[in-house]
């Protein structure tokens, strides 16, 4: 009995795989409306991605290029490659006359991402530059997990092999949020007034362990030290101020308050393209610009790099 259920079992499985029958793929996904940033994941978010949006935008209006980025799920039984191509035509990414649009697609549950290029810019970018940015950049914090930062950077990567200004405040990579296990190490956590963004140097607070080791006093004593430097400093400033007829009500040097206070989710890069002395804030709208708009550029595949991690 056994050797027969064998032998039918052994016979539906040489019956399947002679009419192939197979897990199917899944089909490949519907393109997304056209925008500067779209995601489907949820990897950036909408709020990320309008912030993503007036940028590249601005970058259009000063140079023309068009770049765009779309995160979706899987490109199905498609790969990324024709995917993307397909994408990058739909959209129609880059102006018709210039051919100078650069789409990045990372498709988050295949564990690919593609770079392509119109052919108007691969001087500038070429296949191995944009190779060296997915292996380089992005590829490798996607393996850490932290999407955000390996999508931004790898964009303002672009940026920079385009030879696009990167002031400061328009350093796409800046705005991403730390991963969860790499927390900023600029930050100080613990809530109240005590904890916030620091400037770079060996500040600390005070032990709050509970554990009365002597340093209380020692804080105590700096305390009064400095409260007593103070009343001095300021006897001194006012009588300076009364022999020299000199203002009052002038606030000294030392109390006024630094400025180039770092952002929030502030990331060191190692080097950028200068050009630009723009130190205005992006206006971020409530009602962003999706910037569905592009030019009508075209792409034949060709260029371009893809990569894994």
């Amino acid at each position: 009995m056994r050797s027969r259920t064998r032998v039918v079992a052994a016979s539906l499985l040489v019956g399947a795989a002679l009419m192939g029958w197979t897990t199917p793929a899944a089909a490949a996904p519907a393109y997304p409306k056209p925008g500067r940033c779209v995601d489907r994941t949820d990897v950036l978010g909408s709020a990320l991605c309008a912030k993503v949006t007036t940028i590249l935008k601005r970058d259009e209006k000063a140079t023309s290029d068009e770049i765009a980025v779309a995160v979706v799920p899987t490109t199905g039984d498609e790969s990324i490659e024709a995917w993307t191509t397909g994408l990058f035509n739909s959209w129609g990414v880059g102006k018709k006359d210039k051919n100078n649009g650069v789409l990045l697609v990372v498709a988050v549950d295949d564990h690919r991402v593609r770079l392509e290029t119109g052919r108007g810019v691969t001087k500038r970018l070429t296949d191995g530059e944009a190779e060296a940015i997915v292996d380089g950049v992005v590829t490798p914090r996607f393996a850490e997990g932290n999407y955000q930062l390996g999508i931004l950077a790898g964009l303002d990567e672009v940026r920079r092999e385009l030879g696009h200004a990167l002031p400061a405040n328009a350093r796409l990579e800046s705005l991403a949020e730390p991963a969860d296990d790499e927390p900023d190490s600029d930050y100080v956590s613990g809530g109240g007034s005590g904890s916030g963004y620091m400037p770079d140097g060996d500040f600390a607070f005070p032990d709050e362990s509970g554990d009365d080791d002597g340093s209380g006093s020692g804080w105590l004593v700096l305390f009064v030290v400095l409260a007593g430097i103070g009343v001095v400093a300021a006897l001194v400033s006012r009588a300076t101020g009364a022999g020299s007829g000199g203002s009052r009500g002038s606030s000294p040097g030392w109390v006024r308050p630094a400025a180039g206070l770092r952002s929030p989710h502030h990331h060191h890069h190692t080097a950028w393209m200068g050009g630009s002395t723009d130190t205005s804030a992006p206006s971020f709208s409530s009602s962003p610009d999706t910037g569905s708009s592009f030019g009508g550029g075209s792409s034949d595949g060709g260029s371009g790099a893809s990569g894994s991690w």
